[in-house]
């Protein structure tokens, strides 16, 4: 594998979408990919993708700096709560903006 190569396939992996990378060009072109899915509890916006390993990632649309996984859906799901809590307490002690769709998240109580 020559280091082109070796390039796209990194950027596959790293990439936040699902790509298919074009056999023969030097284009990538998006893939509706069937293991991805939206899900909206509380009025948060949460996107899941299957890993072929097992368990799922999931990222939050509206901060998409916040990003976790988990084995099992309702793992991932925990974990992407707790999360994006901790991502957006964070942002406010640092004075950083937060998008208006998610300060209730701030003004709930924390999990125990």
């Amino acid at each position: 594998m020559n280091s082109e190569e070796r390039n796209k396939k990194q950027l596959y992996w790293a990439s936040p979408q699902m790509y298919n990378l074009v056999k023969g060009e030097d284009v990538m072109r998006r893939q509706n990919v069937a293991n991805k899915f939206s899900v909206t509890k509380e009025g948060v916006e949460y996107e899941f993708e299957a890993v072929k390993e097992g368990g799922y990632v999931v990222t939050v649309p509206l901060y998409v700096s916040c990003a976790t996984q988990g084995d099992t859906f309702e793992e991932a799901l925990s974990n992407i709560e707790d999360a994006l809590f901790e991502c957006l307490s964070a942002a406010r002690d640092l004075n950083l903006p937060i998008p208006g769709k998610l300060e209730h998240v701030l003004r709930q109580t924390v999990k125990s």
